[in-house]
This record gives structure tokens, C-alpha cells and sequence, in this order.
């Protein structure tokens, strides 16, 4: 391997450069050094053949090898970056989860209120009776919601819910209507109030005459003196 400034000769043609003389040996080698070491062209151009040939195969030997170390080096300071990157990704994300970690620890910290007794006594059966009474008044039920009312007839004085609408059409199918209509004329005639005015209806429809029961007239013989 060499660089521009160093070269390294195979000893693989040993052969070819052992049959240079010394002074053909000598100015392959200077024009080696020219070429590589100071990186020029070289100067002395009075080789022979043989020893310009020599020289050619060093060189192309030569920047093989150059190539070669480029190539390896250029690959082992890829690694090098991207190993870098990887291990400084690394350190980052442990620094970060390390800080996260304090932040956690220290909120959870702030969070926690210090126990005015950290050693309580036992509870009295008295106390404990008076706690659960506590608690039972201190949470009221919710009131249950009453249903929704309507207001129904000519002078909508009547409330039904639909509820109570349903129930009454289905309880009097035919005459719904002029039932309600009663209701709203006397109660706006009277002046009364009545609480429940489904109740108020059904009562006075049991009150009623059936229709197909015959009219029984009054026998006066039991007033009669004898």
C-alpha cells in the first residue's frame, strides 16, 4: 500500500528486476521516487527498454495498490462516521431518558403530601359508627325526575304526561277528548284544582251510568204509614 507521499514495491517479480543492471535498477528506482515521492513526471529519461518497461509495470503495480488503499480507507471512515453516529445517537438517548427519569421521580415527589400522623390510633366502635353516619347524610340521593306535563283542553288547564295521554286513549278510545274537555270546563268554571287529573278523569268514569242499564223506578211503598 502507498500514498502520494510513500510507496510499497512486491517482491512478486523479483526475477524480472534482478535481470536490471544497477544503473538501470538505480533510475527505475529515482524514477520511481520522482513520480510517487515528489509527484512529478520523471526526469531522467535515459533508461533503456528494458528499464522503461520495468518501470511501467512498478507504476501500474503501484496504483493499484494506491487504489486499493484509498478504497479501504475510504470504507473505514464511513464505518468510522456512521459508528460515530450510532454511538453519539445512543449517549443521547440515554442522557435524555436519564432526564426524563429525575423529571418523573421529581414530579411524583411534589405530588406527595406529607402524613400530619403517620401513626394513627385505632378507631372507637363509637367513631366508627359516627363516620359511617357521616357518610350516609353527607351524600344525598338525587331527587327522582318527574315526567314531563302537557297541557291539554280548550283553556289548557288540563296536565297529562304522555304517559298519562296513552294510558287515557287507550282507556277510552272514543271519547278521550271530550272527556278532557269536561275536565278543562270545570275546572275554568269552578275553579278547582285537582292533583292529578288522569285520577281526576277515571274517577269520574266510574262514577258514570252505564248506558245499557235500565232506569229502575222508586218504590214509595216502604214510606207508606201502613
Amino acid at each position: 500500500m502507498a500514498d502520494t507521499k510513500s510507496m510499497l514495491i512486491m517482491c512478486d517479480d523479483y526475477e524480472m528486476y534482478d535481470q536490471l543492471s544497477n544503473e538501470d535498477a538505480g533510475k527505475v528506482f529515482k524514477a520511481l521516487m520522482h513520480k510517487y515521492g515528489a509527484g512529478e513526471d520523471p526526469k531522467d529519461g535515459s533508461m533503456s527498454a528494458f528499464a522503461f518497461f520495468a518501470f511501467s509495470v512498478l507504476s501500474k503495480q503501484i496504483d493499484r495498490s494506491n487504489k486499493k488503499y484509498k478504497a479501504k480507507a475510504d470504507a473505514g471512515r464511513v464505518g468510522g462516521e456512521k459508528s460515530g453516529e450510532v454511538r453519539s445517537k445512543r449517549e443521547a438517548e440515554a442522557k435524555q431518558n436519564e432526564a426524563n427519569t429525575k423529571q418523573s421521580e421529581a414530579s411524583a415527589k411534589q405530588n406527595e403530601l406529607p402524613n400530619p400522623n403517620p401513626n394513627p390510633s385505632p378507631l372507637s366502635p363509637s367513631e366508627i359508627i359516627d363516620i359511617c353516619a357521616d357518610a350516609d347524610t353527607a351524600a344525598p340521593q338525587p331527587k327522582p325526575t318527574k315526567p314531563t306535563r302537557h297541557k291539554y283542553g280548550q283553556y289548557k288547564n288540563v296536565m297529562l304526561s304522555d304517559e298519562d295521554m296513552a294510558k287515557l286513549q287507550a282507556e277510552c278510545p272514543t271519547d278521550w277528548r271530550e272527556r278532557i274537555e269536561r275536565l278543562s270546563e270545570y275546572m275554568a268554571s269552578k275553579g278547582a284544582k285537582y292533583k292529578d287529573h288522569l285520577a281526576t278523569i277515571r274517577a269520574w268514569k266510574r262514577k258514570e251510568k252505564p248506558p245499557d242499564q235500565p232506569y229502575k223506578r222508586k218504590d214509595y211503598s216502604d214510606d207508606l204509614p201502613f
